[in-house]
């Protein structure tokens, strides 16, 4: 379909229709994975339906509405080859023995050590506070520290399936409550809400991936997008205001006195409001910087990377250490404005995105297959850690959670994401095999079979008031 036919309506039919098919899908397997191809569909989503949804109205332009129009038109063929990706991928596992493993040990309880994912917990809290800021000009270890971080995510997961499986409400709802602190977390720390939003929806996608009823979470997801939106334009409203505290290296009560006077005067989405709707266009709207791109190779101003950024990524996997010249580094770099023409302002953060970098090295063609690939990357990481989550060791589960989190960032680049999961290798490996047996002592060389779960003061049920559910093993 040629740009002019391609309309944004369709756009959105297509985006609704590949979400309620992984959602089908997904559901015939009786689960949601963990909830990492749901993740990846919401967060691409995030940097491409708002702004696409403003150019529904025939008088809105804040950018050029024919760079919309083809940007949108390619995020649309990325989650469409996406879709079919995870979704063939989903299918077929369907017939294989981890898929059906599931099932078997639904009725079985492991040996479990409540303190595991307090301990993810507080070493990703430790890893993000202390040593994030301590190694932030140090080779190498950079990138390995961004995987450490990511344990503050892992922690939470685990403590929201391990509330669940004992049905604590307390002790869910504390873990939900925690979870949404991570992008107040960001904000305060680096004065951006972006990645403690992805962060956030990860979360989600993960408790929604075995909480019941679905109904419940259908709803709750939908009040969820408006509230999200709301407070997304509440921040941007007093953005500049806070990252002049944050950058300018205020107290943390400065910080979080201007936070709060921010969100005390609360602004509820109104897509009717020119200021909102240019709020969400600016930060929330990758598709015009992907059609920028697409106009000006189309034009003969720049040419296509034939898969050099390809070649960056896997050059990004040798550590600093070893190659102190590297020709890489972490970021988007200047490839964006590269591949538009449009210079933009230092103070903004700029992602290139997948979509546009598959589509600056080799056009549709590398959308289609590069979101294809992704999609079936994502849905084997997620079926993988939803076995291990339920029947196995949480060495293998936050081996693949980790480096499905690494792809999980549609608006990063693949220089990021490659060195972000391959740093997630090497954080499953340290935490698990020599941190967590140091400091925890729990992992253990057998499984033992059908065996009470450990008590937890937090999430005991003495009386066994709802039933028994399976523990996932330390």
């Amino acid at each position: 379909m040629l740009g002019g036919e391609f309309t944004i309506g369709f756009g959105m039919l297509v985006w609704g229709v590949v979400l309620a098919s992984l959602l089908l899908i997904q559901r015939s397997q009786a689960t949601l994975g963990v909830g990492l191809v749901l993740a990846y569909f919401l967060n691409l989503g995030l940097i491409h339906l708002p702004g696409a949804y403003l150019y529904l109205d025939p008088q809105y332009a804040l950018y050029d509405r024919n760079w919309v129009l083809l940007g949108f038109q390619q995020s649309t063929i990325a989650i469409a080859a996406f879709g079919i990706g995870a979704g063939g991928t989903i299918g077929l596992v369907r017939q294989a023995r981890h898929s059906s493993a599931r099932d078997e040990v639904a009725d079985s309880r492991a040996k479990f050590n409540p303190w595991l994912h307090r301990f993810y917990l507080l070493f990703g809290l430790i890893s993000y506070f202390v040593i994030t800021p301590l190694a932030r000009n140090v080779p190498t270890l950079t990138a390995v520290v961004a995987g450490l971080d990511q344990m503050l995510l892992v922690g939470i997961c685990l403590g929201l399936w391990n509330a669940w499986q004992s049905r604590n409400w307390f002790a869910l709802f504390f873990w939900i409550f925690t979870l949404g602190l991570l992008p107040a977390m960001t904000i305060l720390s680096q004065g951006f809400i972006g990645y403690g939003t992805v962060a956030l929806l990860t979360g989600l996608t993960f408790l929604a991936s075995f909480f019941r009823p679905r109904w419940l979470v259908l709803t709750v997801g939908l009040i969820f997008i408006f509230v999200g939106l709301s407070a997304f334009v509440t921040y941007f409203r007093d953005r500049t205001e806070i990252r002049k505290i944050v950058w300018g290296g205020e107290s943390v009560e400065e910080r979080v006195g201007q936070v709060v006077d921010t969100f005390s005067h609360f602004e509820w989405f109104d897509p009717t409001n020119a200021r909102h709707a240019n709020y969400l266009d600016q930060r929330l709207n990758q598709n015009w910087l992907v059609g920028a791109a697409i106009q000006r190779l189309d034009d003969g101003k720049s040419d296509y990377k034939a898969g050099a950024t390809i070649v960056d990524a896997a050059i990004s996997l040798i550590p600093r250490a070893l190659w102190s010249d590297k020709p890489v580094r972490a970021g988007s770099g200047n490839l964006v404005s590269d591949a538009t023409g449009i210079a933009f302002d230092r103070t903004t953060s700029v992602g290139v995105g997948q979509v546009l970098e598959f589509y600056i090295n080799f056009g549709t063609l590398g959308v289609v297959v590069g979101a294809l690939l992704w999609g079936i990357a994502l849905a084997l990481l997620d079926i993988f850690a939803s076995f291990y989550l339920a029947s196995g060791p949480v060495r293998q589960f936050t081996l693949l959670f980790l480096v499905g989190l690494a792809l999980n960032q549609p608006g990063g680049s693949l220089v990021d994401v490659a060195a972000t999961a391959g740093a997630a290798i090497i954080t499953a490996l340290v935490v698990n095999d020599v941190l967590v047996p140091f400091f925890v002592s729990i992992f253990e060389e057998e499984r033992p079979a059908q065996i009470e779960p450990l008590a937890d003061p937090l999430l005991n049920d003495p009386d066994n008031t709802f039933g028994s559910f399976p523990q996932y093993p330390a």
